[in-house]
């Protein structure tokens, strides 16, 4: 009788702590009421992509996570709508390929990373 007692607390515990964790799409505004940042969080953790905005509305930063760790891809630009930066994550670690550019839009290295940990080559260009 004493461990379904305890395990009915626990039970009960962990559905109440779920109403209390932040899930789904959230906005954040600045002063004037554009949107600068979207958000997705699944049971108070970052989950999906991020999105941030400049004043403008132009996107400045993608992200994507998963269970709150960067997993997909990193994209950020510079003003002129250009790619600044792409990298690559798994499990919160960069994993793959990371490539940086020039304002201009030429590449100018691309690095190689495996479990967060530079791998092979880093190129300049």
């Amino acid at each position: 009788m004493k461990s379904q007692v305890v395990i009915f607390s626990i039970a009960l515990l962990l559905l109440m702590s779920s109403c209390f964790f932040i899930n789904g799409v959230y906005y954040d505004y600045d002063k004037q009421g554009n949107i600068i940042m979207m958000k997705h969080y699944k049971y108070g953790k970052k989950h999906g992509i991020f999105i941030e905005y400049k004043n403008q509305g132009d996107t400045m930063t993608i992200d994507y996570y998963k269970n709150g760790r960067l997993d997909g891809v990193s994209i950020s630009y510079y003003d002129n709508r250009n790619i600044k930066f792409y990298t690559e994550w798994k499990n919160g670690y960069q994993e793959g390929i990371s490539k940086f550019y020039y304002e201009s839009g030429q590449l100018y290295q691309k690095i190689s990373f495996k479990e967060g940990l530079f791998d092979g080559e880093s190129i300049f260009f």
